[in-house]
């Protein structure tokens, strides 16, 4: 603002003082506190009100990191079902060939399904894998388009993370209408068709959907809009947790932005954090299939329709590539 600029410049110029911008540190998460958010469903057990199964992958030369969400139609709440890690044996077998064996076998993992508590499985609806990494991406392409041919749906889909803390190149810029190659606008991320690759690539605000993981795991995990973590020690989760208060939130005044959330890293360790930011995203696009698809999602989830430039609805679950370019040319 015109204010802020003014105090700035006499500081600077007039007076030679180092300017102090607007900088406002959010309440950070203790890592002590969320290894208490349980709630008595063992590891890997799905509440019996989810309405989707999402989930996020981090993916690294030697290690993937995984978590999967389930979201829920009481009060807005979600529940983590499970996380883990993928091993990549990419000193074995080079980066393209592990990674793809790798997510290959973690595949077979999703398709059993997870167990419902009131009994039954339930599938993912969608899983997105960072593939910003540029030695495993064309892996990770090749993954998501053989299961894309397997499934009849892209239930897989390669994924690149964007944030305001990132240089300038990287920013999330947020599209402002669907084309034919802009195919669908979400809440902080959308989805690209890539014309070489013959996929859809989602790219994600990961700084928003951050906060959204810290603004559910901040209220009280009884309360509505909550988010909570499967039975286990303190212990155990200590890893987890360690990994989602690896970086800390901070509102800060930008110039033609306004206040904007900055994440600042503290640790290395953060790959559970992305995925976790991953999966949130994930699973509000899943909430749009689910309800595409004519099944009740959560009441607190507002689903706008979505449309191709022609006007007729947008295909959000896999289509074959002849279907496809029939429909978008």
């Amino acid at each position: 603002n015109d204010e802020d600029n003014s105090q700035r410049d006499s500081l600077q110029n007039c007076w030679a003082l180092p300017y102090k911008p607007n900088v406002i540190d959010v309440t950070p998460l203790v890592c002590e506190e969320l290894q208490g958010r349980i709630e008595r469903l063992g590891r890997g057990m799905v509440p019996s009100d989810a309405i989707v199964l999402s989930c996020g992958v981090d993916i690294g030369k030697r290690l993937g990191h995984y978590q999967i969400l389930a979201r829920r139609s009481e009060g807005d709440r979600a529940h983590v079902v499970e996380y883990g890690c993928i091993e990549i044996e990419s000193d074995k077998f080079g980066v393209h060939k592990a990674t793809l064996l790798a997510l290959r076998e973690f595949a077979d993992k999703c398709k059993k399904g997870w167990p419902l508590a009131a009994g039954g499985t339930m599938s993912l609806t969608q899983c997105w894998i960072d593939c910003g990494w540029d030695e495993s991406r064309p892996a990770i392409v090749e993954f998501c388009r053989e299961q894309q041919q397997q499934l009849g749906a892209e239930t897989f889909r390669p994924l690149i993370g964007r944030g305001m803390a990132a240089e300038l190149r990287r920013q999330y810029q947020r599209p402002t209408k669907v084309n034919q190659e802009i195919r669908f606008i979400g809440e902080n991320y959308h989805l690209i068709w890539n014309r070489d690759d013959r996929i859809h690539l989602v790219q994600v605000n990961s700084d928003f959907w951050k906060s959204w993981l810290h603004d559910r795991l901040a209220t009280p995990a009884t309360a509505d809009g909550a988010l909570t973590l499967f039975e286990a020690t303190r212990r155990e989760h200590h890893t987890f947790c360690k990994h989602l208060t690896a970086e800390t939130r901070r509102q800060e005044f930008i110039p033609d932005k306004g206040v904007v959330s900055l994440w600042i890293k503290l640790r290395d360790n953060n790959h559970y954090l992305d995925a976790a930011a991953y999966s949130g995203a994930a699973s509000h696009f899943s909430l749009i299939v689910k309800s595409a698809e004519g099944q009740p999602v959560a009441a607190a989830t507002i689903i706008a329709p979505f449309r191709m430039p022609d006007g007729r609805a947008l295909p959000i679950t896999g289509r074959d590539d002849e279907q496809r370019r029939e429909s978008y040319g």
